[in-house]
């Protein structure tokens, strides 16, 4: 008998293995599927990752797939399919209580909701995933939203509060010394004093930019 179960556990095991490297293997044809941007033959294999790691209570890999699955998506200009893999990400995460993660999923579905000209919704949700990130404490991921934010703002007319919002995002760049971000921040500042025909206050900020690009 203890023979019996014994093969039947290593039967188990070996079937687990083989389904977990069958999600594995769907996962490798699916980056390299997107490595020569061919997008929904892609998204076809990570949504097949997806549901194999599903299978065997892979939630991690799971997301991972869904999450690959949901960009390859954006990348061929299916965005609400796009945003249905975020969502389901985000529904995996939150059960896990991976708030940095969840945070992660919201910037993608705000930016698509951007896209499709939702400004106001959009807005409130990267705020939710602002506070999220706040709670993780993931400082690169705060700036990024605030960055967004900032971006809304703009796109609502609303030039003060998207100032306000670039230079949080600028403060917090300059803190964990994102150069890159920080030119980038500082070009964003300039032209909202260029729209706003302040140019002098413009060129200084562009200047800003310039000179950090160059040192990188």
């Amino acid at each position: 008998a203890r023979a019996f179960i014994g093969e039947k556990k290593a039967e188990e095991g070996l079937a687990f293995f083989r389904a977990a490297q069958s999600a594995a293997a769907a996962h490798g044809e699916g980056m390299l599927l997107q490595s020569q941007f061919k997008w929904d033959d892609a998204s076809r294999a990570y949504e097949l990752a997806g549901a194999r790691f599903a299978k065997l209570g892979n939630f991690p890999c799971e997301a991972s797939a869904l999450t690959a699955a949901g960009r390859a998506r954006y990348s061929a200009g299916r965005y609400a399919e796009a945003e249905a893999h975020f969502r389901a990400c985000y529904a995996i995460h939150e059960k896990r209580r991976d708030k940095l993660k969840m945070g992660e999923m919201l910037n993608n579905v705000a930016a698509i909701q951007g896209l499709r000209s939702e400004y106001a919704l959009a807005l409130e949700t990267h705020q939710r995933a602002l506070r999220l990130r706040e709670e993780a404490g993931d400082k690169k991921g705060m700036a990024t939203s605030l960055n967004n934010i900032a971006a809304l703002h703009g796109e609502l007319g609303e030039k003060k509060r998207s100032r306000e919002y670039f230079e949080k995002s600028l403060r917090l760049r300059e803190e964990l010394g994102d150069d890159a971000g920080v030119a980038t921040c500082l070009q964003n500042i300039g032209m909202l004093h260029y729209q706003a025909a302040e140019y002098e206050r413009a060129l200084e900020y562009f200047e800003q930019s310039r000179a950090k690009w160059e040192k990188l």
